[in-house]
């Protein structure tokens, strides 16, 4: 029975173990990463080529010769030179390992105002591509050092995606970038957006040549980065919209001027929008002021037509509230063109709801679909849930949709298959979505009613989902 090769004292970054073996050229067909849309690979922590078998876990790197299985053998084992829960995961691409990792990075500043400088540390995410032609002998070509901590990545051909996002720090903000043992390599372009958030991250897209020494990368300033999906030419970055704490602010009162205030007898409206443009007035006391016009006002009415007032306001609060509810729980939608090192911001977009997983969302024919659930509160129906489905063309302008689906349900899981979609809800027993995509407005074209749940749907052939 083989024995695994002992391991050695680290040298460098790898440890080098010999055995002699070297990579045939033909084997028997075996099975690779698990990926949602064909040509774009998905790191793990186990990569295969058919005879040798790649693993990352701790902090170490084993390769194992694996094909014929009664003589596999570990050809190459060693500790890598980071703590083990830094170890995120890798890409094979031939004869090349590329191994993602954290890391930190300190530099010295001198805070606004003073005088001495002080060291500050920032997360990075190591990029290490690994020569591995001898597989007993690994050797690091190149170790980027990206800024921002690792969120996903992609691999399309011979070219890694890497997705890393930092917090922006508004006291010592600096701009992500990216470095090698022989000091700076790239600072990417930032881009800013039209629009607000309540916080703000740098979310850093790197293109790495996995043959060569081709870099490129560019930040974007934005919300948090939420669910990826990518494409073979685009990259998707999405995230729940979170609006600052003044948009609440600014609600109440356009409510009032927008919903309430037409709704009041004229003459009420007239002092009350007087009271408004009158610029000698400071602000706290044009409320007490215009309190005061509303109570004239209801005194001023028996209680049948002050109740009928009431309702009228009330029914057309809600309905304001509810479209605003809807309009405020969005998932913003970022477009970004991919073609080997060129990175291009195509689009921005956003649909009603919040997104599951990475698997609610597919491109296909040009345009992007997208399932979310949609969940808010009324003071009338309290807690309000239902699924959609949306339809978006290459510029993210919303061209049809299909809402109120298993109204107090959610999407548990989802899976787009051509022009069509395969859409599990939950709340007691799990009814199975079919829904045709082949028009811009979405269909339904039938349910099943299933026990239990279902998490994950997975393509079998044109005519079966498991």
């Amino acid at each position: 029975e083989p024995v695994p090769a002992p391991q050695p004292e680290p040298q460098s970054s790898l440890a080098v173990h010999t055995s002699g073996m070297q990579l045939e050229e033909s084997y028997n067909e075996y099975s690779t990463t698990n990926v949602q849309v064909k040509g774009v690979d998905e790191p793990d922590f186990l990569k295969t080529d058919g005879k040798y078998v790649y693993i990352v876990y701790d902090n170490r790197l084993v390769i194992t010769d694996a094909y014929p299985a009664q003589d596999a053998k570990i050809v190459f084992k060693t500790a890598l030179d980071v703590e083990p829960q830094n170890l995120q995961n890798m890409f094979l691409n031939e004869d090349r390992l590329v191994i993602f990792y954290y890391g930190t990075s300190q530099e010295e500043i001198i805070p606004e105002f003073g005088f001495e400088p002080r060291s500050q540390s920032r997360q990075t995410t190591h990029a290490e591509i690994i020569d591995i032609s001898d597989r007993t002998n690994p050797k690091i070509l190149r170790d980027y050092e990206i800024d921002g901590s690792f969120y996903n990545a992609r691999m399309i051909e011979d070219y890694v995606y890497l997705i890393t996002t930092s917090y922006v720090d508004y006291r010592y903000p600096a701009v992500p970038m990216i470095t090698e043992d022989d000091g700076l390599t790239l600072i990417p372009d930032v881009y800013y957006f039209d629009g607000f958030d309540r916080n703000y991250n740098f979310n850093t897209v790197t293109a790495i040549d996995v043959f060569g020494d081709t870099l490129n990368s560019e930040t974007f300033l934005m919300g948090g980065t939420g669910t990826i999906y990518v494409s073979e030419d685009s990259l998707y970055l999405t995230y729940s919209q979170d609006l600052p704490y003044a948009y609440f602010d600014s609600i109440k009162r356009d409510r009032f001027f927008d919903v309430i205030v037409p709704l009041l007898p004229e003459a009420a409206q007239i002092k009350i929008r007087n009271i408004q443009d009158d610029s000698s007035i400071v602000l706290h006391e044009k409320w007490t002021l215009m309190s005061d016009i509303l109570q004239d006002t209801y005194n001023q009415l028996d209680k049948n037509n002050r109740q009928k007032l009431f309702s009228t306001i009330n029914e057309k609060l809600y309905e304001y509230d509810t479209k605003l509810q809807e309009e405020s729980r969005k998932t913003i939608i970022h477009k970004i063109s991919l073609d080997q090192k060129n990175l291009e911001y195509s689009a921005k977009g956003s649909v009603p709801g919040s997104l599951l997983n990475q698997f609610s969302m597919d491109e296909y024919d040009g345009k992007f679909r997208i399932a979310t659930t949609n969940e808010y509160y009324s003071h009338v129906k309290g807690n309000v849930r239902y699924s959609a489905v949306y339809t978006l063309d290459e510029n993210l302008k919303t061209v049809g949709g299909l809402d109120k689906i298993a109204p107090n349900e959610s999407i548990f899981s989802a899976r787009f298959m051509g022009d069509r979609l395969y859409l599990v809800t939950f709340e007691r027993i799990d009814p199975f979505f079919v829904i045709d995509l082949s028009e811009n407005t979405p269909k339904i074209l039938g349910e099943l009613k299933i026990p239990g749940f279902s998490n994950y749907l997975h393509p079998y052939d044109d005519d079966h989902i498991i």
